[in-house]
């Protein structure tokens, strides 16, 4: 060191040195000493002048000992431990230095497998035996290190499957798609080595995506396959249900019958069945359509208001859950419910002119003094299969004020088919002798007078009416040869369809014990009457009347198979029923055939046979499934 004053010049030979650590050191413008401790030192230099003035200069200085390598500890991975191939493993050490401190983020690893690794952090490693090293050099190029093992085993390949969907049901015959997935940790994408096998059919396909047609019926559980060089397998399963061909429903028309002939307005029943191989009764689900009126309504039986006048197809339609479509469908031709006739002859006679013949005359007269009676000839037709709610002869008395009467007329049925229009005269009339079906009263001019003659018109045919009346006041009908107010039987209509019974419950065929409840249900819909449930009469072939109502329940079945019927009558006398068969078991017929029954036994004749016979009607010889115990031993 150097130290000048103003006053007294150069004094460096004067410096005093100290050490903050080891004290006084020396004197001199240079000290040289090989006794510092280590450590950090502040030396100082310092000097006084003449005038006692002090001067000083401080310098900062670290003694070191001999240089030690940084001390390196490895925290992850543990010495010895071992991770499946594919995990990323963490690299974690720490290091220090005795004089650089913390050097933890200079770590560099290297692996005898896989070479350099870089610093902490986590890392994917090959498969096989590593060597780790964690590696720091200090600030003075002395090297420290740690090292751990690690074994890295094989691991299979990961396959994942796509599509199909766990539990994936189908119909045989259609196609599937399935795709999927392999990789393994060492070898990388494997889907192109995937097999697809059936545990039913075997192997179905390969790689990554394949379809197919060719799966069989019943449930298969599919494996997607994978293997890696080193011959590890990995693989997914799926659960496909292959369902037979789907059948399409099965639809019966019940009522109408094809070719029923309906009158319009008239109430009518529509009933069909619907079932199915996998859905079962689809009754319910039926839609009834009309190629004239449209829609008609839904369900196994429906009661539609009325059809149009016209042929009609009428249809029961349904489709499965799978939507396949079934119908079927019945033609009926419905009529106008009133019927229309004019006379196909008429006219009348005269007894104060015995001999005239009045059949063009363009009016009928009927009274007495003289007598006048009138005749009348219709021909019906389209009455068929229906019933004559009424008939009425419908008259209009002529225009002339004097044409009407106090006593209008008697209406007869006659049965002669044979007097004619042109030919017939008072002297030559028709006999008339059938009961009297209508009287009519005081008529006016102009009117029209309906007389009721419902009892002489029941069907299609001839009929003949004669026109009288005891009255000398005469009265004038119109005759079919005027221009207007011609004579007309108009004819009513109505039907009447049986009813349809439905046994709801329980099944035909069902069996029970002796003296079980069994429940009955049942339903009955009239298209007249509408539900006749609770007319319901219940009978069975072996035991007779059971009970009536829609619901009944008896525990007296005797054993034996029953026909069981259910009958409802409509207020036209129209029965409707359904059956079913039910079978009551019979109990097992047990005989002991020895020994005979009080029979004595000493014990010296011991042991003894016993032989016994089983036998039921329905399950037969059971002789076998005898089981023999004691009141007293027992089993």
């Amino acid at each position: 060191a150097h130290a000048s004053d103003g006053d007294d010049g150069d004094l460096s030979s004067r410096i005093e040195w100290t050490s903050s650590r080891d004290g006084g050191l020396g004197t001199g413008a240079t000290v040289t000493t090989s006794g510092l401790t280590v450590g950090l030192h502040t030396v100082t230099a310092a000097v006084t002048d003449s005038e006692g003035l002090r001067g000083q200069a401080q310098a900062s200085l670290r003694v070191r000992a001999p240089n030690t390598p940084p001390a390196v500890t490895i925290a992850s991975p543990a010495d010895g431990s071992s991770v499946p191939a594919g995990t990323a493993v963490r690299l974690g050490a720490a290091a220090s230095d005795d004089f650089d401190g913390d050097l933890t983020g200079q770590i560099r690893w290297t692996s005898s497998r896989d070479g350099a690794l870089g610093p902490n952090g986590t890392r994917v490693l090959s498969e096989g035996a590593h060597t780790l090293v964690a590696a720091v050099t200090d600030s003075d190029g002395a090297p420290g290190s740690a090292t751990s093992r690690l074994t890295v085993t094989p691991t299979p390949p990961v396959v994942t499957i796509a599509a199909p969907a766990d539990g994936t049901t189908i119909f045989a015959g259609t196609s599937l798609a399935f795709s999927g997935t392999a990789a393994d940790a060492t070898d990388g994408d494997l889907s192109a080595a995937l097999r697809w096998l059936s545990d039913r059919d075997g192997e179905i396909g390969s790689g990554p995506s394949f379809t197919t047609t060719r799966l069989g019926a019943g449930t298969h559980s599919i494996t997607a396959v994978a293997a890696d060089a080193g011959g590890l397998t990995g693989e997914a399963v799926r659960r496909v249900v292959v369902r037979p061909p789907n059948a399409p429903p099965v639809v019966g028309v019940v009522a109408p019958a094809a070719g029923t002939a309906l009158l319009a307005g008239k109430p009518v029943l529509l009933a069909a069945t619907a079932t199915d191989a996998e859905d079962g009764d689809l009754g319910a689900a039926l839609v009834w359509t009309s190629s004239r009126d449209g829609a008609l309504g839904t369900g196994r039986a429906v009661v539609v208001p009325g059809l149009s006048v016209g042929t009609h197809a009428l249809t029961a339609s349904v489709a499965d859950h799978d939507g396949a479509p079934a119908s079927a469908s019945v033609t009926v031709t419905v009529v106008p419910s009133t019927l229309a006739f004019s006379p196909s002859a008429d006219t009348y006679v005269d007894s104060g002119s015995a001999s005239a013949k009045f059949g063009g005359a363009t009016s009928l007269l009927v009274g007495t003094s003289p007598v006048r009676q009138a005749f009348l000839r219709f021909a019906v037709a389209g009455i068929g299969p229906f019933r004559v709610q009424q008939a009425l002869l419908r008259l209009t008395v002529g225009s002339s004020s004097g044409d009407g009467s106090a006593a209008g007329c008697s209406v007869r049925a006659i049965t002669n088919s044979a007097w004619s229009e042109a030919t017939t005269t008072y002297k030559a009339r028709p006999a008339i002798d059938g009961a009297v079906l209508a009287t009519r009263g005081a008529v006016t001019p102009k009117q029209v007078v309906d007389l009721d003659v419902t009892p002489g018109v029941a069907a299609d045919g001839t009929f003949n009416f004669a026109l009288v009346s005891a009255s000398t006041d005469w009265v004038r009908y119109v005759s079919r040869e005027a221009s207007t107010g011609k004579p007309e039987l108009r004819i009513t209509l109505t039907q009447n369809t049986a009813p349809l019974v439905n046994i709801l419950a329980p099944p035909s065929g069902t069996r029970v014990l002796p003296g079980s409840p069994v429940a009955f249900a049942g339903a009955a819909t009239d298209a007249e009457d509408g539900d006749l449930g609770s007319r319901l009469e219940w009978s069975s072939s072996l035991d007779g009347p059971l009970g009536t109502g829609a619901t009944l329940a008896t525990t007296a079945l005797r054993p034996g198979v029953h026909t069981i019927s259910a009958r409802a009558t409509d207020t036209g006398g129209l029965v409707g029923q359904a059956a079913i068969t039910i079978t009551v078991t019979h109990p097992p017929v047990v005989t002991i055939a020895a020994p005979a029954d009080g029979t004595v036994v000493f014990t010296s004749g011991l042991p003894m046979t016993f032989t016994g016979r089983a036998t039921d009607v329905e399950d037969g010889d059971l002789g076998p499934r005898i089981t023999w115990s004691s009141d007293r031993d027992g089993p």
